[in-house]
């Protein structure tokens, strides 16, 4: 974990260093004082800490050019290693009314379909999001290719026409601690928006 951290002295000497600990006992060596610690492991069990999920203190003391140390501070953060559990429901509507459903690689010309989704799950630190993914590529990772949205619902700039054309939306939940769903959601439906073509019309006389 990075730590952001903030003190200052109430006489002339100043603010030198710092050390950390998981349980507020045992303390790890004084190192030079930083505004941010990039990296704290709070699971080593050398300074008091265990691999349990869930909220974990970190404590830190600060020693200045004199000599002093402080009393200790301390603050919490959530630890969580387990993935989120992705949507177990998705659809695609033909606007946000939800009245009209478009059924899995059904045809619609709608090109500003309304998609929605539930059921993603994170007992840890709760499900922060969705990176998604809207596009042909039925293989696309949401991850790499897609992007990161808070609402459960999407609805996209109108698309470009299709004849036919396959539009698919992929998605992954990510949840607080950054940690995201093992498995894609995905829904995909035929956009057949362009005017059929007319060949050969001729018109007789009556």
């Amino acid at each position: 974990a990075a730590l952001n951290l903030s003190a200052q002295t109430s006489g002339s000497d100043t603010v030198t260093e710092m050390a950390f600990s998981n349980d507020g006992v045992t303390y790890s060596n004084f190192e030079p004082y930083a505004s941010r610690k990039e990296s704290w492991n709070v699971t080593d069990a050398q300074y008091g800490g265990n691999s349990n999920e869930g909220t974990k203190w970190v404590y830190v003391q600060f020693k200045d050019s004199g000599g002093s140390l402080s009393p200790a501070a301390s603050d919490t953060i959530i630890y969580d290693v387990t993935r989120p559990t992705p949507p177990t429901e998705i659809a695609i509507y033909r606007d946000s009314s939800k009245i009209k459903e478009i059924g899995p690689n059904a045809r619609s010309k709608d090109r500003t379909p309304y998609y929605e989704w539930l059921g993603a799950k994170d007992e840890g630190s709760g499900i922060r999001g969705y990176y998604i993914y809207l596009g042909e590529d039925e293989d696309a990772d949401p991850l790499a290719l897609g992007n990161l949205q808070v609402a459960d619902h999407h609805r996209p700039s109108t698309l470009k026409n299709g004849n036919g054309r396959k539009v698919a939306l992929r998605l992954l939940a990510v949840d607080g601690a950054g940690n995201y769903s093992s498995d894609v959601k995905s829904i995909a439906y035929l956009l057949d928006s362009s005017a059929p073509a007319l060949r050969n019309v001729s018109l007789g006389t009556v």
